[in-house]
């Protein structure tokens, strides 16, 4: 049985137990939609990531490897929602915003399940590593620029913050961009660039931005 595979379910369940506490106890709202919506979606990146590890065969592997994927668009689509909203919001969110968010991941699922083109197979050895396609250069530029944007706005906020919104987005910010750089050096580049493929450091590191958000929470509450 592989350790950082239990290691990554047993986060995985954790995040989730923490989100539906923060979804059932807070005032509903944009706020709390779209950090839930974040939340799931590591939740799924984590817990695909997990399960990538325990399965048996090499298709089993590439299923969970796509999920995986499709999870980290959703929590670059979730986040730039979240950044726009918290702590406050300047814009009027409308259906053309829902379509310019979604319209990327739905393309992302689409080349993760009806082509080979992003991911084309899994290695059936363990430790396991995926053979990406053509595309996933551009999957690799769109979650950085996405990421970019919600980052952007979430460090702009801070700039323009005053009392006490301005430590709770600094350690907010903290936690992200540790998770972030850890993740997108062990999921994202490295399999770009062929290098080793460590996907349980990457993962494991969400547990800081866990950290991080739940001081947050109880210190506020």
């Amino acid at each position: 049985m592989d350790i950082h595979g239990i290691i990554l379910i047993v986060i995985a369940i954790v995040e989730f137990i923490f989100g539906l506490f923060l979804f059932i106890t807070r005032e509903k709202g944009h706020i709390i939609y779209s950090y839930s919506l974040t939340i799931l979606g590591i939740v799924f990146w984590v817990l695909s990531n997990g399960l990538y590890r325990l399965v048996n065969t090499s298709d089993e592997a590439l299923f969970w490897v796509n999920i995986a994927h499709l999870s980290a668009g959703f929590i670059a689509v979730s986040l730039v929602y979240f950044s726009i909203v918290f702590p406050y919001q300047k814009i009027l969110l409308k259906l053309n915003h829902i379509i310019y968010f979604s319209a990327p991941f739905v393309i992302l699922a689409y080349l993760l399940f009806a082509t080979d083109t992003l991911i084309k197979s899994v290695n059936s050895d363990v430790p396991r590593s995926e053979v990406i396609g053509p595309t996933y250069t551009l999957f690799a530029i769109w979650f950085l620029i996405y990421m970019g944007w919600a980052f952007y706005n979430l460090i702009k906020k801070y700039h323009e913050s005053v009392g006490m919104y301005r430590p709770l987005l600094r350690l907010l910010l903290i936690g992200l961009l540790v998770s972030f750089v850890m993740g997108t050096l062990f999921n994202l580049f490295l399999p770009w660039f062929g290098g080793q493929q460590y996907f349980y450091i990457g993962t494991e590191s969400s547990i800081v931005w866990l950290a991080f958000t739940t001081y947050i929470i109880f210190r506020k509450a």
